[in-house]
């Protein structure tokens, strides 16, 4: 739910989420699901976390189909003065 929500809070039409728990060990079972979305829904993207993309790099099949977000945290100048 989060990266989906963190997509569209920066604009991005999300019409269908895939989601898969933290740390899941993809097999080829699951790229044929993301495949088969994609064929039906025929999105412009496929966007993952970077982390998931390192994961999903044994499956060049959905690789080449990729878009993958980097995501940064960048703390506001206030949060320093929490630690002080």
């Amino acid at each position: 739910a989060g990266f989906g929500l963190l997509l569209e809070q920066q604009g991005g039409n999300v019409i269908r989420k895939l989601e898969f728990q933290d740390h899941h060990d993809y097999v080829f079972k699951d790229v044929q699901k993301i495949l088969h979305e994609q064929e039906k829904l025929q999105p412009d993207y496929i966007v993952t976390t970077e982390k998931d993309a390192v994961k999903l790099r044994k499956f060049p099949e959905l690789l080449e189909k990729l878009w993958i977000l980097e995501i940064g945290v960048h703390p506001e100048d206030s949060w320093n003065n929490y630690f002080t």
